[in-house]
């Protein structure tokens, strides 16, 4: 199928859209999402999950004029063998509308589950903080009802639960929004 044992990002994509489940590519290597492939099939996200990445997704794209777009579940390109798949981005640039993959996201959001948990504050730091457009990687963790904010150049921020978060000039999270 592909010519050597290891992808580029648009060979990951193109393969992607033919098949079910969720992965995203490693080292240029097609690796399962921990949330969406069980060793019994498909798995879905929980009602919370849902819930949040629904406020997420009311509330980036209520506070966003155009160009920005909000993607839920669109890949974020890292860099030539290496691409996520987030539960949520943001991206100002008109061409990633017709990517296999969002190329210039400004930001990206993670709901953490107990599977993706170490990957999503591990890892992930690092991939999302390496893509030159990021403003923020956003990471939502149901179960202690906080959000962490990684920006390039600065620490992790934790806010709780009842907490305003500017993430930019024109773009504001309400904590208690996310968890009610």
């Amino acid at each position: 199928m592909f010519e050597s044992d290891r992808l580029t990002v648009d060979e990951f994509f193109d393969w992607h859209q033919t098949v079910e489940g969720r992965y995203e590519l490693l080292d240029g290597r097609i690796v399962p999402h921990p949330d969406y492939v069980t060793p019994s099939g498909l798995a879905a996200p929980t009602n919370e999950h849902a819930a949040i990445l629904t406020e997420l997704t009311f509330g980036f794209r209520s506070q966003l004029a155009p160009p920005c777009r909000v993607y839920v579940g669109a890949g974020a390109c890292v860099d030539r063998a290496n691409a996520n798949v987030p539960d949520l981005a943001v991206s100002r640039e008109p061409e990633d509308r017709s990517r296999k993959a969002l190329q210039r996201p400004r930001f990206v959001c993670e709901v953490l589950s107990p599977s993706t948990r170490r990957t999503d504050t591990t890892r992930k730091v690092g991939d999302y903080l390496a893509i030159a457009s990021l403003e923020a990687y956003v990471v939502v963790d149901p179960e202690r009802r906080s959000v962490t904010v990684y920006r390039p150049g600065a620490g992790p921020q934790t806010w709780g639960e009842a907490e305003r978060i500017a993430l930019a000039p024109d773009v504001v999270l309400d904590t208690a929004t996310l968890f009610s």
